[in-house]
């Protein structure tokens, strides 16, 4: 994979640097974090701190342009919404974690508790009245005999 930096643009509003940069690879579309850590490689920057915003690949190219944005200090990064920060930086942790996760030690499994017969075989509404049903139809009845 060989990443050109395009553009590099300090934002000290938000307190980041902003890099647009051009992957050139082979194959598929590199993942977000494939992409991220070639630029932590590149430009030699906090892994912690560093979010891609955006991969973007034309159709059967092998050429991808990212939008990315390295932050000074995790409080600037509070800026950046909830699901951009879980998919740079808590997806991995996550998948590293859930096989500890799966069975916890000392923990058993509480079976499914089964719901009482009575409840499920309560009246449905359309039985339950059926002296309703009887008064409606016979005022067309009636109609009938008027005529």
């Amino acid at each position: 994979m060989n990443l050109e930096i395009i553009e590099e643009k300090e934002n000290p509003l938000l307190g980041r640097k902003e890099v647009r940069f051009r992957v050139d690879y082979k194959g598929k579309t590199p993942s977000f974090e494939d992409v991220r850590n070639e630029l932590i490689k590149k430009i030699n920057v906090d892994r912690t701190l560093t979010i891609i915003d955006s991969v973007n690949s034309d159709f059967g190219g092998q050429t991808a342009f990212v939008y990315a944005k390295i932050y000074k200090d995790e409080e600037s990064m509070k800026v950046e919404p909830g699901h951009r920060i879980k998919k740079n930086l808590v997806g991995k942790k996550k998948e590293e974690e859930k096989p500890e996760m799966e069975k916890p030690a000392g923990r058993e499994e509480k079976p499914v508790e089964e719901k009482p017969a009575e409840i499920e075989e309560e009246p449905k509404p359309e039985e339950s009245r059926p002296e309703e049903k009887a008064e409606v139809e016979e005022p067309d009845q009636e109609e009938k005999n008027d005529d």
